[in-house]
C-alpha cells in the first residue's frame, strides 16, 4: 500500500513541514491518513506524519486547489503539537514513542484501537486552510 501511495502522490499535491520548537513529537504505531485500500489510494489523500521529535510533515491533495506554492512551513505553539500529538494516540493502537517528553495517554489510544477521525475534523480543517 505504501507503495502505491508514494507513487500516487508523485509532484501533486501539497507539502507543509511541521516544526515545534516548544514540545517533542511522538511517534506511534499508527498516523493520520486516509490511505485505508491497498488496491485504490484515495483521489485526495491526506498525511500527517511526525518525521523527528521536532518535525512533522502534512501532505494532501485537495480535489481543487492553486498549483503554488507547492512546500510550505508552519510553526506550531506547545498546544498545538499536544493535539498533533493526540492525533497520534487516536490512529496508533499498542505503541507510542517519545523522546525526552512523556505523553499524557489519551482515551483513544487507551481502547486498545486503531481509530480515526470523522471527516471534517482539525487537520482536515488545516488541510483546508492551505493555500
Amino acid at each position: 500500500m505504501h507503495r502505491t501511495a508514494v507513487q500516487n502522490i508523485g509532484t501533486r499535491g501539497k507539502f507543509v513541514a511541521i516544526y515545534s520548537p516548544d514540545r517533542e513529537f511522538i511517534f506511534g504505531d499508527g498516523f493520520f491518513h486516509n490511505i485505508t485500500s491497498p488496491g485504490n489510494a484515495p483521489m485526495s489523500p491526506r498525511i500527517l506524519a511526525p518525521l523527528t521529535p521536532r518535525l512533522s510533515v502534512l501532505y494532501a491533495r485537495p480535489m481543487s486547489y492553486s498549483t503554488n506554492p507547492k512546500f510550505m512551513t508552519l510553526v506550531l505553539d506547545a498546544g498545538e503539537a499536544k493535539f498533533f500529538n493526540d492525533t497520534v494516540q487516536v490512529y496508533s493502537k499498542e505503541a507510542v514513542f517519545y523522546v525526552n517528553e512523556r505523553p499524557e495517554i489519551n482515551n483513544a489510544f487507551a481502547a486498545r484501537e486503531h481509530r480515526q477521525y470523522d471527516y471534517n475534523n482539525s487537520i482536515d480543517r488545516l488541510i483546508a486552510m492551505i493555500p
